[in-house]
């Protein structure tokens, strides 16, 4: 039973922490004056969460490792002679030297993704398999008559292969059809860009009574919030607008809305909270980015009864 509620409106602007991470806060909440007495129990829980959709996992460092919190995608074209390049779809956390060119993010759409990849080539080297959209079923293609793709799983990072339904234990090669042969072949699996950021689990400061199925066993974990299928989460859509000939999308979406519907009190071991720090990461425990916007979050703290 709790003997006293209070609730701390949140926004990562109050953060004491250099803006070098968004997505690692600390909020001083010594004013709060969070407390109990010896026999008293301080429980935490999350109420609502609102993160901006330009969130998309961050990296400090410039290379094409796929390790060291990169999303890279490498592709080669089985052109003359043949040709293998590197994608990389992290948001940049700081300043850096080769700066990206396709930060992936809960905005991106499918189509981005394909017109970064074709661009990269100089034609038309990838495309939509729109023979079997109709039927539910979203795999990726090459143009007819054009050459084939490979998607190399050993560099290349999983959560890229999986949201383009790639293989991520071997190689995947997709072709369209040929004036030779009219099979096609496509991604074995349908693309689903979620798949890059499907949870954002919320790590603070505190030890609660929690665990984590990671090689960490993290206990500090004060929830997960679904990027997907969140209540409240407002999707963006796409229109095409013809304009003079050009079709312009738009693209529409708002924040990533979390309501705590269950509201799990997570307790913590101390007698006082002085400061809350905010480190918004994904399920393997990559680093997450904001895109330099702000985020807030309603924390809720109950005083409890001791067992």
């Amino acid at each position: 039973m709790s003997l006293t509620t209070r609730r701390l409106y949140l926004s990562s602007l109050d953060s004491n922490l250099p803006f070098i991470n968004d997505g690692h806060i600390n909020i001083d909440l010594t004013r709060a004056d969070i407390h109990c007495k010896n026999s008293q129990l301080i429980a935490v829980s999350l109420v609502r969460m609102e993160i901006p959709a330009t969130v998309g996992i961050g990296t400090y460092i410039d290379s094409t490792d796929p390790q060291n919190n990169n999303l890279i995608l490498q592709i080669t074209r089985a052109s003359t002679p043949p040709v293998t390049k590197d994608f990389i779809f992290n948001n940049r956390v700081v300043g850096v030297t080769n700066p990206l060119q396709f930060p992936l993010t809960q905005q991106s759409v499918i189509t981005d993704i394909i017109a970064y990849i074709n661009e990269a080539f100089g034609e038309e080297s990838i495309k939509i398999d729109d023979s079997i959209q109709t039927l539910g079923i979203f795999r990726l293609t090459t143009p007819n008559n054009a050459p084939s793709l490979t998607f190399n799983y050993e560099f290349s990072s999983p959560e890229i292969l999986r949201a383009l339904g790639a293989k991520t234990v071997i190689n995947t090669s997709i072709q369209g059809g040929t004036d030779a042969s009219p099979d096609i072949t496509r991604t074995p699996y349908n693309w689903d860009l979620s798949q890059v950021l499907p949870v954002i689990r919320i790590k603070t400061n505190l030890n609660f009574n929690s665990n984590s199925s990671d090689a960490d066993g993290d206990s500090n974990i004060l929830d997960s919030v679904s990027t997907a299928t969140t209540n409240g989460n407002q999707y963006f859509s796409t229109l095409g607008i013809i304009e003079g000939g050009n079709t312009i999308n738009i693209k529409n979406k708002s924040m990533i809305v979390h309501e705590n519907s269950y509201m799990a009190k997570q307790i913590v071991p101390s007698k006082r909270i002085d400061n809350l720090e905010i480190r918004l990461v994904t399920q393997d425990d990559k680093l997450i980015t904001v895109g330099q916007q702000p985020f807030s979050l309603v924390v809720q703290i109950d005083i409890l009864e001791g067992l």
